[in-house]
């Protein structure tokens, strides 16, 4: 249907396409945008076949979205720099909107109507003129869509469980899909507290450190319902809840969380002090290097916990919010610096 749609298109908008005036320029267009397409498909930049981790991020997100491509399809002719940047404000719409399991089917008019916007922006010869359009388009019309859904995220966030991102009717243990869109929250979080603590570590820019089968999720309340900290846990009648909590999951190394899987906190804090991870090192305590230092600033909104409850869990949740605001919301916005 959407094949017909896009011909039926092309019949309309002779204007556009000028395929009656000039056919084979517009053939070679149309060559060039193929290329670029199957780029964009391989998650790569149309300007150099270069990896965009972004587009990376997205098919790991959601691995059949396609509709975001039509809109970046205009943009091809961008500055991998700038083409860059949207991508990323891309990313995070997406996210959002799709958080923890709306339907994706309105994406596409949306996307294909951005794309004329997009398109006209990129044609845009004055590099300052273009950067600036681009903003307005970003904090205007994407951004303004994205706020629309900050409350119900908000609210969203504070009560998500893994179990939110299985498909309807299958609620009962965490699917593979489920486990990977857990994984990219618990990723894009740890990322930006690794990125504010080792800004100077490149390994940490690519969220696939984060994401790598070597990275488990780890469920501090442990899964197995026969275990000892399952059974003295404080709200036995929702205990199979809090399980599965935003709040009561961190990123673990597997060689160290195979060591400690249904084990009390107590055992489990020795082994998250020992993870790389910040986000994770301080479910146990903050580390303390010197004052002012980077470090010291990537955590100092952490919370650490000396007992592990259900007011514990709740506590983290709310915090992992706050992460989440500032990484989707409130320190994103568009730069206008960017290098050439």
């Amino acid at each position: 249907m959407f094949k017909i749609k896009k011909y039926e298109w092309l019949l309309e908008n002779n204007t556009i396409c000028k395929y009656e005036e000039t056919p084979f320029e517009f053939v070679k267009d149309l060559l060039n945008a193929a290329k670029s397409y199957k780029s964009l498909v391989e998650r790569k930049n149309p300007a150099d076949n270069s990896e965009n981790p972004h587009l990376a991020n997205i098919k790991y997100l959601s691995p059949n979205l396609k509709q975001h491509l039509y809109m970046l399809l205009a943009a091809r002719d961008m500055s991998i720099n700038i083409f860059t940047q949207l991508c990323l404000h891309i990313e995070n719409f997406i996210f959002v909107y799709g958080f923890p399991n709306n339907s994706m089917s309105e994406l596409e008019r949306l996307f294909i109507n951005w794309g004329q916007e997009i398109r006209r922006i990129a044609k845009t010869e004055d590099r300052e003129q273009q950067l600036s359009d681009l903003k307005i388009f970003i904090d205007s019309t994407l951004g303004e869509r994205k706020e629309n859904l900050r409350k119900s995220f908000e609210k969203k966030f504070s009560e998500a469980s893994q179990l939110d991102f299985n498909s309807r009717g299958t609620n009962k243990k965490p699917t593979s899909n489920a486990n990977k869109k857990t994984k990219y929250i618990l990723a894009k979080i740890s990322q930006y507290i690794q990125m504010i603590g080792y800004s100077e570590n490149d390994e940490y820019q690519n969220l696939t450190t984060f994401t790598q089968s070597s990275i488990e999720i780890e469920h501090i309340l442990p899964q197995d319902l026969n275990s000892e900290p399952i059974k003295t846990f404080d709200n036995q009648d929702e205990v199979e809840t809090y399980i599965y909590k935003l709040g009561n999951l961190a990123l673990l190394e597997q060689t160290l969380n195979s060591s400690i899987q249904n084990s009390s906190f107590d055992i489990k804090k020795r082994a998250y002090k020992q993870s790389n991870f910040l986000l994770t090192q301080c479910i146990s305590d903050k580390p303390s290097i010197g004052n002012n230092t980077a470090i010291n600033r990537a955590v100092e909104d952490l919370i650490s916990f000396q007992e592990w409850n259900s007011q514990s869990i709740e506590k983290r949740q709310e915090m992992l919010k706050a992460l989440a605001l500032k990484i989707w919301y409130e320190e994103v916005s568009f730069r206008k610096d960017i290098p050439e």
